[in-house]
Order: structure tokens, then sequence, then C-alpha cells
């Protein structure tokens, strides 16, 4: 896994959209070991690439962020909630439509692993839910 995120600072995008890709598919297909492993050197890697300039390379960080927390016991999610959901929460009000997408995916597989960790937050996401389906009636938004 070093290997992989040795290269998710690379200064192309491309590669760094590669990284986040690997990391989403080897957390779905490696569950529940490979987020056992290996929390602690990924997502505050994944975190970090949500604040991405290019927005492909943070909506992939944000998908990769959601299949890694499917795996994940809630005690491990703790200490990584705020960060989470304090990032996919702007880019669900801020960004274009991939990125929100893929930030209240990243926030519905958060709040799901952490179970009552994500009771605080609750507040916030629910007036940032009902906006978006409020907002977005357009075909790309359905």
């Amino acid at each position: 896994m070093q290997v992989v995120l040795n290269y998710i600072q690379n200064p192309n995008p491309k590669i760094r959209y590669a990284v986040c890709h690997c990391i989403g598919q080897i957390s779905d297909d490696m569950q529940p070991k490979f987020q056992e492993s290996f929390t602690d050197p990924v997502l505050p890697s994944l975190i970090q690439t949500l604040f991405d300039a290019v927005p492909r390379v943070q909506s992939h960080a944000a998908a990769a962020i959601t299949n890694f927390v499917e795996g994940m016991e809630k005690e491990n999610l703790k200490n990584y909630i705020t960060p989470i959901m304090q990032k996919c929460f702007e880019l669900a009000q801020s960004s274009i439509s991939i990125c929100k997408e893929n930030a209240i995916s990243a926030i519905a597989a958060a709040s799901e692993a952490a179970g009552d960790y994500f009771r605080p937050y609750f507040k916030e996401s629910v007036p940032i839910l009902f906006d978006m389906i409020k907002k977005h009636t357009t075909k790309e938004y359905k």
C-alpha cells in the first residue's frame, strides 16, 4: 500500500486519480482486512485528497472514501469522521455535480459506518440534503 500512497500527491492529476481508484477498488474487494490493516495511512491521505485542486480527483477521493468506510468498524472511523464530514459537506454545497454526487455518497457511507458517532453531524446534514433535493431537479442530478 505504501507504494501506491507514494503517488497520491503526484503532480499529474491522472496519477492522483488512479491512486484513488486503486484504493477504492482494493477497499471494495478486500474488506474488512484492508481497512483493518491500512486505516491510518489510507484515510488521512484520502481526506487530504478531498482538497485537491482538480475536481475529478476530489470526486474520486470521495468515492474511494465511500468504498473504504463501508468496510470499517465504527470505532476505527471515530477519529476520521469530523474531517470527512466537514469537507464532504463543503463539496456537497459548492462544487460541481460529480463532486456533489460523490460527496453525498461519502456522507451516506460514513454516517452508516460511524453509527452513533455521526449524531453530531445530523443537524448539519439534513438541511444540506433537503437543499440539494429542492435545488437540483434537472436530469443530471436525478
